[in-house]
């Protein structure tokens, strides 16, 4: 409650806060960190990244969506700083967490990446590899 409350508010001054949770042993609450975070703005920003290598492919995914401004609150200007750590998720185990790198530094224009996001046109994911070719 006390995380969606903070979400609600959008109480940047608490990301700091909510970053920390990176460590915590409940999956909910991590991802109800993140989605709190994508709220935040930079500052939410900044602390969500750190949930990019968590242990739960759902907890990355979700991390991955808050730097994909048509998908998530965050302004593209914000997500832009962060296209090397969303990029470095393209290469992750989880097929919906590639998806998401793809679709995020798709809306971020990010052509800078075009190699490596144009090489999952050979995923094993089909999902992956249409949203890598369009």
């Amino acid at each position: 409650a006390a995380i969606q409350a903070l979400s609600d508010l959008g109480a940047s001054s608490e990301a700091g806060a909510l970053g920390d949770l990176v460590i915590n042993d409940s999956k909910a609450i991590r991802q109800a960190a993140v989605c709190a975070l994508a709220k935040m703005g930079a500052e939410g920003a900044e602390h969500a990244q750190r949930f990019l290598e968590d242990d739960d492919q759902a907890v990355r995914q979700a991390a991955v969506k808050v730097f994909s401004p048509l998908h998530s609150k965050l302004g593209a200007a914000a997500a832009r700083p962060y296209t090397g750590v969303v990029a470095r998720r393209l290469l992750d185990e989880d097929w919906r967490v590639r998806f998401a790198a793809v679709v995020a530094l798709g809306d971020l224009g990010a052509v800078e990446y075009v190699d490596q996001i144009g090489a999952l046109r050979h995923d094993a994911d089909g999902q992956v590899r249409r949203s890598a070719v369009t």
